[in-house]
């Protein structure tokens, strides 16, 4: 104790050398936990807004064979599906139904292709909750069977305002031609690529148009109470599902899925977009399977976010190389300063050789100096990046393009590691009394006659 004592009123005794070092120190650190923390907070953000836009974080597709031979994408019968999540016993907060088409939107004479998502608006509550119409109103189209909801970009592409009506071109389940006429209920603002498949018609109406039966759906989505638990939840229920039905490439989905519970942004799979994959759906294609046949897919919101989740990790690796370079800088800084404050001291090491300090002692207390100044300078660094990202974070961006996929709720996200910060502590306090232990060798090898001989 009497050791750190010293070592603590030595950190104190020249405030300027020990602001430098730990300003410093206090730089890298900030630096590291900001990127970090944007960085997680960019995945998380694009999870989440993937996941709302998607109604949920686990979907559930089929393939159904029909007697033409022809197979189509539609659940009939989510009977057993239900009982599975009931009998996986996921957490979950609500379970919805999706049918999509890729068809031409027309208004007069202008044109343009658009992704439609038919939607359950009583089981869709949070996502109408978080829509914000730019023109028009979401209640008016809660309450139109025929009403449609559109992004502000494709309204002004065919030049329709709330209010007009629209034709539909599309390609119904079992591959022939439809129109379909719908009523613009509300506009959406432009949220870029985000935002440009943002596209919201009824079930029940979309279902006729595209031939499907009533009550079935393309898609059973399941939210969960907690996003993280993703991975492990659709690697429950695949394994309840395998008991009743035949799952398109169990065992590829649930090796994918155990490896996404170790890391969910290390070795995520490719997967198609969302716009990519509607323009395969409800398209008939003939199939080697027996009539009647159906398999199911399982996929889940991090299918989606896998290219995020890399560029994420690149951005990390980034972030710990400049890190690093930083922190090396830094140290070579430290080791010179030390190296310089026991030339200075040789008097002293002498005098509390001389009153019975061993070498150990004596190398001990430069080594906890190093130490303090590093967790002066880390902490520091942490109280700054708060700071820093508290102010950021309260930053809105109304009209953030196609940046509004990274945002959450307008602002932009951080999310803290505790493991990262941690570490980030425990290695530069180390790397720092590295640094100090050859100082601090020669410190403790000078013989006190010789010190107390040093004049001053």
């Amino acid at each position: 104790m009497q050791i750190f004592k010293i070592a603590l009123r030595n950190t104190g005794r020249q405030l300027r050398r020990t602001g430098l070092l730990a300003g410093a120190i206090a730089f890298g650190t900030m630096i590291i936990i900001i990127l970090n923390s944007f960085t997680n907070g960019l995945s998380e953000n694009v999870r989440n807004n993937m996941s709302q836009a998607l109604a949920g974080h686990i979907y559930i597709t089929a393939d159904e064979v029909l007697e033409s031979g022809r197979s189509v994408k539609r659940i009939t019968d989510e009977r057993f599906i239900i009982d599975a999540v009931e009998e996986s016993g996921i957490d979950y907060l609500s379970i919805s139904h999706r049918t999509g088409f890729s068809g031409t939107i027309s208004f007069g004479p202008r044109k343009t292709e658009q992704r439609i998502s038919g939607i359950n608006t009583d089981e869709e509550r949070l996502l109408l909750d978080s829509l914000r119409a730019e023109e028009g109103s979401l209640d008016a189209f809660a309450g139109d069977r025929e009403g449609i909801v559109l992004s502000s970009p494709v309204a002004f592409k065919i030049g329709a305002s709330a209010g007009d009506q629209i034709l539909v071109r599309l390609t119904t389940a079992t591959g022939q031609n439809n129109l379909g006429e719908f009523t613009i209920s509300a506009i959406l603002p432009d949220e870029g690529a985000f935002g440009s498949d943002r596209a919201y018609a009824h079930i029940d109406y979309v279902n006729e148009l595209v031939n499907m039966p009533e009550g079935s759906s393309e898609t059973i989505n399941i939210m969960l109470a907690d996003i993280d638990g993703t991975a492990a939840a659709a690697a429950a229920l695949i394994g309840k599902l395998e008991q009743t039905a035949e799952i398109l490439d169990a065992d590829e989905q649930a090796a994918k899925l155990n490896s996404q519970l170790g890391s969910l942004t290390e070795n995520a799979p490719a997967a198609r977009s969302p716009r990519a994959a509607g323009r395969r759906r409800n398209t008939a294609e003939k199939s080697d399977l027996p009539a009647g046949t159906i398999t199911y897919k399982l996929n889940t919101v991090d299918d989606y976010t896998s290219i995020i989740n890399q560029l994420v990790s690149t951005l990390n690796y980034i972030g710990y190389a400049v890190f690093t370079i930083l922190l090396l800088i830094t140290m070579v800084g430290v080791t010179n300063t030390y190296r310089m404050m026991m030339l200075e001291r040789i008097s002293e090491i002498g005098t509390m050789r001389a009153i019975g300090l061993k070498r150990r002692d004596i190398k001990k207390i430069f080594l906890y100096e190093a130490g303090l100044v590093a967790l002066l300078g880390a902490a520091a660094g942490l109280a700054a990046a708060l700071i820093v990202m508290l102010l950021t974070s309260m930053i809105s961006v109304p009209n953030a393009g196609d940046l509004t996929m990274l945002l959450k709720g307008g602002r932009i996200g951080y999310l803290i590691s505790p493991f990262v910060t941690g570490g980030v502590f425990t290695g530069i306090i180390c790397l720092s009394m590295a640094a100090v232990s050859g100082p601090a060798k020669k410190a403790a090898k000078i013989p006190p006659a010789e010190a107390l001989r040093a004049v001053h």
